[in-house]
């Protein structure tokens, strides 16, 4: 039902919209104009071979030569006027045609009906699964690849990441300080929050113990403790016991 509100056509024209209003769309005229140019003068070869096999046989080739030319000229100076003039005609014009999809696309019921028929397959229980599947897949096929490669880009910034927490967390005594109080804050809370769960799980826990098994435990967590008393209490009634025993025959 969600999906079904939601028109991605006139989302897409607005996000056109956005993008022309603040003018981002202008790089794309600035790369295009320069990739077209390019391929304009780094291909002159053909310009000259077409203007050859349209050209008339009683013409010179030197003229079809001179035509090809002005021809690569002609075009490859323009894409570079339209490449370097922000305010070129050309310019202008694309945005004004842009402007005019990006409204047709948000207000033409044509587009609607498009894009409410690519939702529908898209969302397809059995395609839905089988995109996700794919998209981890080859995330997972990326992830191995650049982890498994020793000049891996990823691996070389995790590792440098991982070397820099760990200097850090050796030599720096603020950030120390700031991950202890992190820890004790957040066991601190979760404890906090399950302080029920953690009594039923240490009631549980003891309960099950037997008795030897109890006083194996206790004897290795308090058996210094228990042992200084057991000493303790050996002297004291030793003390005591003298005592008595010298009062009793002694006065």
């Amino acid at each position: 039902e969600m999906a079904d509100s939601i028109k991605l056509n006139s989302i897409i024209g607005n996000g056109i919209e956005y993008i022309l209003n603040k003018n981002d769309h202008q790089r794309l005229i600035t790369g295009l104009s320069s990739q077209i140019k390019n391929y304009i003068l780094e291909n002159q070869q053909l310009v000259s071979e077409r203007v050859e096999r349209e050209s008339f046989f009683f013409i010179p080739k030197s003229v079809d030569s001179k035509i090809s030319e002005k021809i690569t000229k002609g075009l490859s100076d323009y894409f570079r006027e339209v490449e370097e003039d922000l305010k070129h005609p050309l310019r202008t014009e694309i945005t004004n045609k842009i402007f005019e999809f990006s409204k047709e696309l948000k207000e033409e019921p044509k587009w609607e009906m498009e894009f409410d028929h690519i939702k529908s397959e898209f969302l397809q229980g059995e395609k839905l699964h089988q995109y996700s599947n794919d998209i981890w897949q080859s995330l997972k096929s990326s992830l191995i690849e650049e982890l498994t490669n020793q000049d891996s880009k990823l691996k070389s910034y995790i590792k440098k990441n991982l070397d820099e927490f760990v200097f850090n967390l050796q030599n720096d005594e603020q950030f120390q300080n700031r991950i202890d109080g992190w820890v004790r804050l957040t066991a601190y809370k979760y404890i906090l929050k399950n302080t029920q769960g953690f009594g039923e799980l240490i009631s549980t826990t003891v309960g099950n113990w037997e008795g030897k098994e109890l006083s194996r435990k206790l004897e290795l967590e308090v058996g210094k403790d228990l042992q200084f008393i057991r000493i303790n209490g050996t002297i004291v009634g030793g003390l005591v016991g003298l005592i008595i025993y010298t009062v009793s025959n002694f006065i």
